[in-house]
């Protein structure tokens, strides 16, 4: 199937605002919490199979497309920080300059992708956008650009939609609100929508002062000069092996596990958390298998093998009082459960 893989860009155009950003809204300082977040990106497809109508001639020019393209410019006016680029490490220059729309054609069937065991390696080589028009690794964070998606045509009629946010200015959440604006918009049901929050995460989370700054970082504070190093690339370096698995979970898995997980301290698991187990536990049971097949004794020291689990929280309904579901940013937090298994005993620590 590889050799059969051909993706063409059909287009490749920048986005902007439908309307101007008004002057009062030119310069935004990032709360806190978008202050400690690095520049990277966080990738996202949205798979969507049978609509013959997406490939009908020519591509770029079908209502279809020019639907989604109007429908964009409308949502960024309303999310305008993300049509913009970084000032610096804590504020946003809100200047209008749009985000990459990349539109391609994909020869051969989506479900040929979607079941194939390499299906890692297609979805996230070659229906995400190209790194390269993120302006990530070593070039100024002043052209990071924020935004990019790429709608990928299929000859069956299938669609995926992959897109990278920045996540200096987007939690999952954030995300999700910018992409129910844009179905929105795009049918023909924006009214019905509660409008983004892009301010109260400054009451609650207020920038960092300068002096404040310095004593947390031990320099100047500036970042005139701050650069993506901070980024991707520094990431990418990390002396780690990531594997990345893709499993498929339908509902009545799902409701078998949460059967299985009910307890008298956890009555009612959720779905996240019964899957999100039950992964963790076989990955588990995986580590010790190869190590009793290397011989490896529950009585040697050596047979110590922590694993941890990290994973995202939002805090929007945690805060007292909650935050709006529309408040924009990264008001999550990182969680880490780790277990650790020695001499035939399981330990488990939260923080």
């Amino acid at each position: 199937m590889e050799a059969q893989l051909q993706v063409k860009v059909i287009s490749n155009e920048i986005v902007k605002p439908s309307c101007p950003t008004p002057p009062e809204r030119r310069t935004r300082k990032l709360s806190f919490l978008d202050e400690s977040f690095p520049a990277i990106h966080m990738p996202l497809l949205l798979v969507y199979t049978g609509k013959k109508e997406f490939t009908k001639p020519p591509l770029y020019d079908s209502p279809i497309i020019t639907s989604l393209k109007t429908s964009l410019s409308e949502t960024l006016t309303q999310f305008y920080p993300l049509a913009r680029r970084l000032e610096n490490e804590y504020t946003v220059s809100c200047n209008d300059q749009g985000i990459p729309f990349i539109v391609t054609s994909v020869d051969g069937q989506l479900n040929d992708y979607l079941n194939s065991p390499r299906k890692l390696d297609y979805l996230g080589s070659k229906f995400l956008p190209p790194l390269d028009i993120l302006s990530l690794g070593e070039l100024p964070i002043t052209t990071v650009v924020p935004l990019a998606f790429q709608v990928n045509l299929f000859e069956c009629g299938g669609v995926v939609i992959g897109s990278f946010g920045i996540h200096k200015l987007v939690d999952a959440i954030s995300m999700l609100n910018f992409l129910k604006y844009w179905t929105a918009h795009a049918s023909g049901r924006y009214s019905s929508l509660v409008q983004p929050d892009f301010d109260t995460i400054i009451r609650v989370f207020p920038p960092l002062s300068d002096n404040a700054r310095v004593r947390i970082s031990g320099g100047s504070g500036s970042s005139d000069d701050a650069t993506g190093a901070t980024g991707l690339s520094q990431h990418l370096n990390l002396p780690i092996k990531v594997v990345a698995k893709s499993f498929k979970f339908n509902n009545v898995d799902i409701k078998k596990l949460k059967v299985e997980g009910t307890s008298e301290t956890v009555p009612n698991p959720t779905s996240f958390a019964v899957v999100v187990g039950f992964v963790w536990k076989h990955v588990i049971k995986a580590i010790l298998s190869n190590d009793n097949d290397d011989n490896t004794s529950d009585d040697d020291p050596q047979a110590a093998i922590p694993t941890a689990l990290t994973f995202g929280a939002n805090l929007r309904s945690r805060t007292r009082p909650p935050l709006s579901m529309q408040s924009m940013g990264n008001i999550v937090a990182c969680l880490h459960a780790r277990l650790d298994y020695e001499h035939g005993n399981f330990s488990i620590y939260l923080n």
